[in-house]
């Protein structure tokens, strides 16, 4: 198995995402990837002596009105049928969670206790260095420049430095998706969109992450 990448790893968009980890998916399978995905990243630093920097910190999904907590309902319910914890919560039990929320307007909450964050950058480091354990070839610097194609089917790609055949061409070329499913006839509903996001220096009685100093009692449906 190899794996291409046309600059260095996480040097795309990887470097600033912000590492959520969250299991309030709308579908059976998404859910379950999540929940998957959950397992490896706190048993990755073991397997690998990489840290992924994974800190499970819970989640909350807040409703301000009775039809978004209906949702919000709706929504643990199929989470359960995974196998996820998801916790109603009321107003002020969200506040105890998470400190610096009013809760004043707001109708309920759902807590998923799981849920957590890494350090996008730190877990593409251990998966690559697990990947490399079971024999997986990495090639940076390596831009795929066409899609080999015969009898109708992918047989590989071609790269700045030569082809490389392959019975199989996953793509994950991230936001360049649709430039990358043009090489071989395929359109992908892909589009960039420009985000923003705020770096802060320290702020006064605002810890890096608000932790809740203990579990507050909960109400499940």
């Amino acid at each position: 198995m190899v794996l291409l990448e046309r600059k260095r790893l996480t040097s795309g968009t990887t470097w600033h995402a912000a590492g959520l980890i969250t299991q309030a998916r709308p579908t059976f399978g998404t859910r379950e990837i999540v929940r998957r995905s959950l397992r490896v990243f706190q048993t990755l630093p073991e397997e690998t002596g990489f840290a992924t920097g994974f800190e499970r910190t819970g989640t909350l999904h807040l409703a301000d009105g009775a039809a978004r907590l209906e949702e919000l309902l709706r929504q643990a319910s199929a989470a359960r049928a995974n196998g996820i914890t998801a916790e109603l919560v009321s107003a002020e039990q969200a506040a105890e969670l998470f400190p610096p929320l009013y809760p004043g307007d707001l109708a309920g909450a759902v807590y998923y206790p799981d849920d957590g964050r890494g350090n996008a950058t730190d877990t593409t480091m251990a998966l690559a260095a697990g990947a490399r354990q079971l024999g997986v070839r990495i090639l940076e610097n390596t831009k795929v420049t066409k899609v080999i194609r015969r009898d109708g089917r992918v047989a590989g790609v071609t790269t700045e430095h030569g082809d490389v055949e392959a019975e199989y061409v996953v793509a994950a070329p991230g936001m360049w998706g649709r430039e990358f499913g043009a090489l071989a006839g395929v359109a992908i509903p892909l589009q960039a969109l420009a985000h923003y996001y705020v770096i802060t220096e320290a702020i006064p009685g605002l810890p890096p992450a608000c932790r809740r100093s203990r579990r507050p009692r909960t109400t499940r449906t």
